[in-house]
C-alpha cells in the first residue's frame, strides 16, 4: 500500500505510473493495490518501447478511432472530367469508385484540366525551347538555392509582372502560398509592444506563421469575421498596453476559402490609416476573380492602378 494525497491519483496518474518504472523490477509480476482513499488501479510493468512500436500504436489507435487518412485510389485519367474547350466543369471523378462534383480541391476555376490552358502552357514551353541549340537554354528546375545558383530570368520576370499586378515596387516568390504566409510573418523583426490582429477565420498558414516568430502570445489579438466594428474595438483594445514605438499589423484574407465571402478591405484600409496600423491581406484566392486583377480569356488584365 502506498499512500499519496488527496486527488495526486487522478491528476497525476500518467506521471504516477511512469515514476514506477524506476522501480518496476521490484512489482514486476505483481500489481498495485490500495492507495491513499482505496484508490484501486492494477500496475503493469510498462516498458520503453522502440519508436516503431509507439508509431504502431498511434496507427491502431487512430485506425480504432476512425481517424486514420489514407490515399484514395488515383483517378481515371481518361474520366476523371467532363470538361469542354471553354473550361466548365460539370464533374469530377475524385476515385475510380465515387463520381462527385469538386468541392475538396485547390483546382477552383478548372485550369488545371482546362484545353486551352493546356494548349497556352504548351505553346510557352515551346517558344522556351525552341531556339538556336547553341544557345543556353533554360534549365530544368531550380538546381539550388536562388541566393547560390537557383536564380533565373523565369522567376525574374514573373516576380516583375506580379509586383506590376499588385501596384508594388517589387514581388517575391515562394514555393506556395502556405511559405510565403509561413515565411512572411515569422521572420518579421518584431519588438516589444508590437502587435497582430487577425481576422478569427484567417487560414492555418497565417496563424502558424506568428506562432513560429517572435512576437509575444499575448500580442495576437483576434477580431470578429469581417466585422469591421470589432476590429475597431480590438485595435483600441490592442494600443492600450503598448508603446508609441510599437507597431500593429492587420492581417486578413481577400476573399475566404472556406465560406467564399469577400473581406470588407476599403473599410479596412481606411480604419487602418486612421488608427496607424499596416495591413497583410492574402491574396490567394482573390487573384484573378476580383477587382483590377480579374481574369479575361484566360490572360491577366491589370485594370488602372490606384
Amino acid at each position: 500500500s502506498i499512500s499519496v494525497p488527496h486527488g495526486w491519483e487522478k491528476e497525476n496518474e500518467r506521471h504516477f505510473s511512469s515514476y514506477f518504472l524506476g522501480v518496476h523490477n521490484y512489482v514486476f509480476g505483481c500489481s498495485l493495490y490500495q492507495c491513499h482513499r482505496t484508490w484501486h488501479r492494477p500496475m503493469s510493468v510498462l516498458h520503453l518501447a522502440p519508436m516503431e512500436s509507439r508509431l504502431q500504436e498511434h496507427l491502431d489507435r487512430r485506425r480504432r478511432e476512425g481517424t486514420l487518412r489514407s490515399l484514395m485510389p488515383p483517378p481515371n485519367p481518361h474520366q476523371s472530367r467532363s470538361i469542354d474547350a471553354n473550361c466548365s466543369v460539370e464533374s469530377i471523378q475524385l476515385s475510380s469508385r465515387s463520381p462527385g462534383i469538386d468541392f475538396a480541391s485547390n483546382d477552383y476555376l478548372g485550369l488545371a484540366r482546362c484545353q486551352k490552358q493546356h494548349a497556352l502552357v504548351q505553346s510557352a514551353y515551346e517558344r522556351l525551347f525552341s531556339g538556336n541549340m547553341n544557345s543556353r537554354l533554360p534549365m530544368l528546375g531550380a538546381s539550388g538555392s536562388r541566393l547560390l545558383s537557383g536564380d533565373s530570368h523565369l522567376a525574374r520576370s514573373l516576380e516583375a509582372e506580379l509586383a506590376d499586378v499588385h501596384n508594388r515596387p517589387a514581388s517575391l516568390l515562394f514555393n506556395s502560398g502556405y511559405d510565403a504566409n509561413l515565411s512572411i510573418l515569422s521572420s518579421l523583426p518584431y519588438s516589444e509592444g508590437d502587435s497582430i490582429v487577425m481576422d478569427e477565420l484567417v487560414h492555418n498558414s497565417l496563424v502558424m506563421g506568428v506562432r513560429m516568430g517572435r512576437l509575444a502570445k499575448k500580442r495576437l489579438f483576434l477580431f470578429r469575421h469581417n466585422d469591421v466594428v470589432d476590429l475597431k474595438r480590438v485595435l483600441e483594445k490592442s494600443s492600450l498596453s503598448s508603446s508609441s514605438m510599437a507597431s500593429t499589423l492587420i492581417v486578413v484574407e481577400s476573399v475566404y476559402s472556406m465560406d467564399g465571402d469577400v473581406a470588407p478591405l476599403k473599410e479596412i484600409l481606411n480604419l487602418a490609416q486612421a488608427m496607424g496600423a499596416g495591413v497583410i491581406v492574402d491574396e490567394a484566392h482573390g487573384l484573378g476573380v476580383y477587382g483590377c486583377t480579374n481574369i479575361q480569356d484566360l490572360e491577366l488584365k491589370v485594370g488602372e492602378k490606384k
